[in-house]
């Protein structure tokens, strides 16, 4: 049985800033909206699956609980947010209800990885 790979501390670090340049990349000279969209929109969409990933944990909803931590891996993971994606990755033990304890830690992990995510991505909207 994996324990996850990423820790709360260690999220704050997990924005791939080459990850973050592709993105930009996208944009229009001399514009920054674009990357600003995205990054709200993984806000809005982490602060969702937070509260999907709560929900399933306190109703010990399994299939619930994998649908939005799978999805919340799938946003990490596009917008560089590597260690949080890796928090949730597929383990079969978390989602059959094998591991209740990790369960609450994943949550809690979840949310900090999106706040740190969050918070480091708008700090490079300001670079």
């Amino acid at each position: 049985m994996a324990q996850p790979q990423a820790a709360p501390e260690r999220i704050s670090r997990a924005v791939h800033e080459d990850v973050v340049k592709q993105l930009r990349s996208l944009e229009e000279a001399g514009e920054n909206s674009f990357f600003a969209n995205l990054v709200q929109e993984f806000a809005a969409e982490g602060a969702r699956l937070l509260a999907a990933i709560h929900l399933a944990v306190e109703s010990g909803n399994s299939i619930a609980l994998r649908n939005a931590a799978h999805s919340l891996k799938g946003s990490a993971a596009s917008m560089g947010a590597a260690c949080l994606a890796a928090l949730c990755k597929d383990d079969p033990d978390v989602w059959k209800g094998g591991r209740d304890t990790f369960r609450p830690r994943l949550a809690s992990q979840a949310a900090a990885g999106v706040g740190a995510g969050s918070g480091r991505l708008r700090r490079y909207l300001r670079e």
